[in-house]
């Protein structure tokens, strides 16, 4: 097989992987952000939920470093769940849709123009804390849930992939077991604010601007902090100096998991600082 071939079955696999979660994510489990690690533990993406009440209908996906990648409106109809995707410009992507078929669960992916993306239906089975997702009869992936708040993907042999860590508190993102990141955010005026934040581990700290759109505006910051508290001066006017004056979210993560999200008023002053 070709390297473009290869890409193709892996990335093809990803997608599997990414769609199977949100099928088997319990339902009583209000989740803020869900964070993909590889198996070696190296941040991969991480997605932002929104709620209407207790039913979720919106997911954002953010690579490690918080560019956007996707935002995906979620409606459920009398024929099943539909998970319409966009990119930053509003543009459709794919449309995924989600129906039952006795005790399994059938997931069917179709981009802007009809075309099947996952070459056939995937079909995840299970219940309670383990779930296998097979495509044409054959294994693919089995998915369980850990302690912590934890779910691990593995292949068809039982190797451990990847896996993902489920948060439910803005300001605190679970890394381990016994292992918490809290922050504190404040605001010093003129496009200025102090990130506290306290670190059980070395750690990259990072701080970006995005627009209501989605599109990065400007990373403020990106540095590897020891172990203990740490604080960082945010000085939006001089980190991106050209940034025209409106409504932003400043994301902050450590280690590629958001800590923070804040929508904030950028106001530019002739001669600020």
């Amino acid at each position: 097989m070709s390297r473009t071939g290869e890409l193709y079955k892996k990335g093809k696999k990803v997608c599997i992987v990414l769609f199977s979660f949100f099928i088997i994510v319990h339902a009583d489990e209000s989740i803020k952000y869900l964070h993909f690690y590889d198996a070696a533990d190296n941040s991969i993406m991480f997605y932002e939920f929104k709620y209407d009440g207790d039913v979720n209908t919106e997911r954002t996906l953010y690579m490690a470093d918080s560019t956007f990648i996707k935002r995906t409106i979620i409606e459920t109809t009398a024929g099943g769940k539909i998970e319409t995707s966009y990119n930053f410009n509003g543009d459709t992507l794919f449309c995924s849709k989600i129906t039952t078929d006795g005790n399994q669960k059938v997931l069917n992916v179709k981009d802007q123009f009809g075309v099947d993306q996952l070459d056939g239906d995937v079909k995840i089975k299970g219940d309670g804390n383990e779930y296998d997702v097979l495509q044409g009869g054959n294994l693919i992936n089995t998915i369980k849930y850990a302690d912590n708040g934890r779910v691990n993907v593995y292949n068809s042999t039982g190797e451990l992939l990847y896996y993902a860590q489920m948060a439910t508190n803005v300001g605190v993102v679970q890394r381990s077991k016994n292992n918490r990141i809290t922050s504190v955010l404040k605001a010093l005026g003129n496009n200025r604010f102090s990130f506290n934040f306290n670190l059980t581990e070395p750690s990259t700290v990072c701080g970006q601007l995005i627009s209501l759109s989605g599109r990065q505006a400007g990373k403020l910051f990106n540095k590897v902090h020891t172990a203990g508290a740490g604080n960082e001066i945010i000085n939006v006017n001089k980190s991106i100096p050209n940034l025209a004056s409106g409504i932003y979210f400043l994301h902050l993560t450590v280690d590629g998991k958001m800590v923070k999200k804040e929508k904030i008023l950028i106001q530019k002053l002739t001669g600020g600082l």
